[in-house]
């Protein structure tokens, strides 16, 4: 009868372990369907709102459109804005806590910015940086 008693007794721990599994998995496919899980996975923004510049939807919105759109190794930033809108049109300088893609383009510290005159306007180009090191400027 001791034998059956200590069958009985792991018998309950297993199930109490298998249950606890499934409520885990239950809270974690919760978690994973969530904004803040998709935030901080594809977007790089912690639940606390600091983003994580090198995991940013938006800097890799801007690589794609810079590898699109490259003239000479630049590309228009008005160009780009456009391209990602039809593309990635959830990425946005406002998730990111900015106001303009210059903000975002100067926050993420991942790309060059010059200006350049065309017919009398100053219009931006940019264009990502060569470097590692040049990120921690």
């Amino acid at each position: 009868m001791d034998c059956y008693t200590r069958i009985d007794g792991h018998y309950e721990q297993l199930r109490s372990w298998a249950e606890h599994m499934e409520q885990a998995r239950q809270l974690t496919a919760s978690f994973m369907q969530s904004n803040v899980y998709q935030d901080f996975v594809v977007n790089g923004i912690a639940p606390d709102g600091t983003v994580d510049w090198t995991a940013a939807g938006c800097v890799s919105a801007l690589r794609q459109a810079a590898t699109a759109l490259a003239v000479d190794g630049w590309a228009s930033l008005d160009a780009a804005i456009e391209w990602i809108g039809a593309r990635h049109p959830d990425q946005t300088p406002e998730k990111y806590g900015c106001r303009t893609w210059r903000q975002v383009v100067h926050e993420s510290r991942r790309f060059e910015l010059r200006y350049r005159e065309e017919d009398g306007r100053k219009l931006a180009w940019y264009r990502e940086r060569g470097n590692v090191k040049d990120y921690r400027r």
